[in-house]
């Protein structure tokens, strides 16, 4: 019994990591490919996930003013975490989020409008972070639906400290995930490769 157990635990798995949700990439980046951070938005059962992650590595920081912006097609922002520069969790109720609807509003330098930010209550620069996450309420059937980019080109932008200056960045590059096959064709190719390994197994038992 322990063993057929096992099997099963192993089976489970295997299909599983076929499902595995994609995500999508975007990098923080400037002419001459200079990499500020990083953006990545991947499904959950709750709506979508997003983890934005700054380039610490190379001295750069995100702002809490207009520290994050994105053009989204669903709903509320919740779970909003910051951390800052030490590793240091920040209190998330010195933070809002701003929604706007009318045109032109949440304008962010060259890089357009965005109808959803990342602002502090204080509305000034001051701790430095590193990594932003928080959870997107709605309902997508992939993850390239959750963010369009605006009229100037853009889904996301960034407030960012370079060590000596502050500036906005945007999505230079989009890396859209690997092409995924068809769910049916999934399903078969997984169930038919995990039925092959466990009679494998039951075979060599005997």
């Amino acid at each position: 019994m322990k063993k057929i157990t096992t099997t099963f635990i192993l089976v489970l798995t295997f299909a599983t990591n076929c499902f595995a949700v994609p995500t999508y990439h975007y990098d923080l980046t400037q002419p001459g490919g200079i990499l500020y951070g990083t953006v990545d938005v991947s499904l959950n059962g709750s709506g979508a996930f997003f983890d934005i992650r700054s380039n610490m590595a190379d001295g750069h920081f995100f702002l809490n003013s207009s520290i994050f912006n994105f053009n989204q097609t669903g709903g509320f922002v919740n779970n909003l975490t910051l951390l800052n520069e030490d590793g240091i969790y920040l209190n998330p109720s010195l933070y809002r989020i701003d929604y706007f609807t009318r045109p032109n509003r949440g304008n962010v330098s060259e890089f357009g409008s965005f109808n959803t930010q990342v602002n502090n209550i204080r509305g000034q620069a001051g701790d430095r972070i590193r990594e932003i996450t928080f959870q997107l309420g709605g309902n997508w059937t992939d993850a390239a639906s959750v963010l369009f980019e605006n009229t100037a080109g853009y889904a996301v932008s960034a407030h960012v400290w370079d060590g000596s200056r502050t500036f906005f960045i945007g999505d230079g590059q989009y890396l859209p995930p690997p092409t995924v096959p068809e769910p049916g064709t999934v399903f078969l190719l997984c169930g038919g490769l995990a039925f092959g390994w466990l009679y494998r197994k039951r075979r060599a038992a005997a």
